[in-house]
């Protein structure tokens, strides 16, 4: 029997609300930074099945989900503000990361309209540097593991029966320190090895109890255009994590900062073929850590800054199946000037502008 074109706009709707969804559905463990860390983006629920017709995609209650998130990113590039710092990889002394994340999340539907969600992240990263070891030589440091815990819960504000071509979502939630963020290693230094902590960067938790708040939007314009919004904030109160840094100004001992993260992102989705549930996107982002936290003090050594990429993606869905591939590219960092930044400039009498190594694009 031929479906009716009624048939393939709902199957339109639900394919493009399963995509939209999907990719926000696991926290970013360091967005497109790379000696930035950023944590815990947030997480919204996946959307349900397109291949029944089921009014827009949204889950219904009782029903569960289920999602693997991977990330990899190389960092290589040195910003001190929005100039590149050029002379460390003139003298083959510039900072290199190579990180794979993973996320593993599970998320159940109470209601229509409410859904609860836990997120196990995991990470593998090495760092390559000089100066962190004897100043002439380049050593490698790593780190890996279960990162910060993340529960959710999620609500749409607009009830999904009656409004299936747009909805906005809710989302707030704990962040638990089960990540290791004192994880160690050995530095080569001049006077020998030295076992200590690894840079803060590749560190898989960061210390502190937070919560993170999660904003989704989206809205079907047409059968096979949709646009996008969505914004998320890790709230961390607390101060410092007793880790010293090393690195600094010899007579300044710093400790490491538990730090905000943000990210934001926007653009629009077109459906390439309707039955496959195929779809192609394109927006700008944005992902970046504070200097200064909305709650708490800010003290302590971070490296704050963003980055503003434009992110291609292509979707697939079918039969309760979703595979997505985004890769977005860095057109503009930043590596604004920190609280330590101010500090060291006050002790020293010397103006004092940190850096941070970004990554061009990750996947």
């Amino acid at each position: 029997m031929k479906p009716h074109r009624s048939d393939h706009k709902r199957s339109a709707c639900a394919a493009s609300l399963v995509a939209l969804v999907v990719w926000f559905a696991a926290p970013a463990e360091m967005f497109g930074q790379g000696c930035m860390a950023v944590r815990g983006a947030g997480q919204c629920p996946l959307g349900g099945s397109f291949v029944t017709g089921e009014e827009a995609g949204y889950p219904k209650a009782g029903e569960w989900q289920a999602s693997l998130t991977s990330r990899w990113l190389h960092s290589q590039r040195v910003f001190s503000e929005d100039s590149e710092f050029t002379l460390p990889k003139q003298r083959g002394a510039e900072p290199i990361n190579d990180a794979q994340f993973i996320d593993l999340s599970v998320q159940y539907t109470l209601s229509p309209r409410f859904s609860v969600g836990l997120t196990l992240p995991f990470s593998f990263a090495v760092r390559s540097t000089s100066y962190e070891h004897d100043n002439r030589t380049r050593h490698e440091t790593s780190a890996g593991g279960l990162g910060d815990i993340r529960l959710t819960a999620n609500y749409w504000l607009l009830d999904p029966a009656k409004n299936p071509k747009g909805n906005i979502l809710l989302g707030l939630g704990p962040k638990f320190p089960t990540g290791d963020y004192n994880a160690k290693d050995y530095f080569y230094t001049a006077i020998g090895p030295k076992f200590r902590a690894v840079d803060s960067s590749i560190q898989p938790g960061d210390g502190g109890f937070g919560f993170g708040a999660d904003l989704l939007a989206f809205r079907q314009f047409s059968p096979r255009w949709q646009g996008y919004f969505q914004g998320s904030y890790l709230f961390n109160p607390q101060d410092t994590n007793g880790v010293p840094v090393i690195g600094g100004p010899p007579s300044i001992v710093s400790i490491t900062s538990i730090a905000d993260q943000y990210s934001a992102r926007f653009g629009v989705s077109y459906t390439l073929v309707q039955d496959w549930g195929l779809s192609v996107s394109l927006g700008p982002r944005m992902d970046g850590v504070p200097a200064t936290d909305a709650l708490g003090e800010s003290n302590g050594f971070r490296r704050p800054g963003y980055a503003i990429s434009i992110e291609p993606g292509i979707t697939w869905v079918k039969n309760g199946w979703t595979v997505s591939l985004t890769a977005p590219v860095a057109f503009y960092r930043n590596r604004i000037r920190s609280h330590e930044d101010k500090r060291i400039s006050a002790i020293t009498g010397v103006q004092h502008v940190g850096d941070g190594a970004f990554a061009d694009f990750y996947i």
